[in-house]
């Protein structure tokens, strides 16, 4: 379920406090004229999600600023998992990208087993053009078309290259959570 309603209604009351003559975010007053703040929530209002995300949740009164993402992918090796993403978003958005992180260990060649994620949009391609959906739909990508010549995990991605069927076997027994080459990997099918 989307957690929009809550962004909504804190628009509205800032709004209402704006026309009141009160300036600021009284709940959030470090928050209320950062720049990352307003681009993030423009963002957020402007955002046009994929079905193959299930929910997110935002909590920007803390530091850095969060976003908590699901998704599952409908085709590609991934197909039928749901995988947890955090957007950890800095005061220095949109001149530098958000960090993210996957919450499950996974088997896949660009995100290794700590959760970083390897995007080049997150790297050498991040401009401040880039937002939120440009996040959402790179993620997507990973999923549907993993990249085995840029890769985090090195086994993963050596697999993929060489063997994509032995790849897919070793994905799809990790994904219902089980240990492969002494790594643990957590459970993301029902």
């Amino acid at each position: 379920m989307l957690k929009l309603r809550a962004l909504a209604e804190a628009k509205a009351k800032a709004k209402a406090q704006e026309e009141a003559g009160v300036k600021g975010n009284s709940e959030h007053p470090s928050h209320a004229a950062k720049p990352a703040l307003l681009r993030l929530q423009k963002d957020l209002d402007n955002i046009d999600l994929p079905k193959e995300i299930l929910e997110y949740t935002t909590h920007l009164n803390e530091t850095p600023m969060r976003v908590n993402l699901s998704l599952k992918p409908d085709i590609g090796y991934y197909a039928g998992g749901t995988y947890y993403f955090n957007l950890f978003v800095k005061d220095t958005y949109p001149m530098e990208p958000p960090v993210v992180k996957c919450m499950q260990r996974i088997y896949h060649p660009n995100i290794d087993i700590d959760g970083n994620v390897c995007l080049n949009l997150l790297r050498e391609d991040w401009t401040p053009a880039l937002d939120l959906q440009s996040i959402v739909i790179g993620l997507l990508f990973l999923f549907h078309e993993p990249n085995g010549k840029d890769p985090l995990n090195q086994d993963a991605a050596k697999t993929l290259m060489e063997d994509p069927s032995r790849f897919e076997a070793k994905l799809n027994y990790t994904l219902r959570g089980s240990n492969i080459d002494g790594v643990w990997y957590d459970k993301v099918m029902n």
